[in-house]
């Protein structure tokens, strides 16, 4: 079941896991949730800030990547 959980995680968009990442904050820091709860609440939620973390770290190097061809470009220019 663990693999289906990363797998659902990083399936959904940036927005949606960054959403959701708030969602099991707000339940945390109200101190409601029973203690198995809030260990599958953060269970989830570290799995989510990995997922989040996975897609800026890929943004980023898309976006190194198409500076560095830009650059490139230009540098055939001259």
């Amino acid at each position: 079941m663990k693999k289906t959980a990363e797998t659902q995680s990083s399936a959904l968009s940036f927005e949606a896991a960054l959403s959701r990442l708030e969602e099991i904050t707000a339940a945390l820091s109200g101190g409601e949730a029973s203690l198995e709860t809030a260990l599958e609440l953060y269970a989830e939620g570290a799995r989510l800030a990995a997922a989040c973390q996975k897609k800026l770290s890929d943004a980023k190097q898309t976006v190194e990547t198409l500076r560095e061809g830009g650059e490139g470009d230009k540098n055939n220019e001259l």
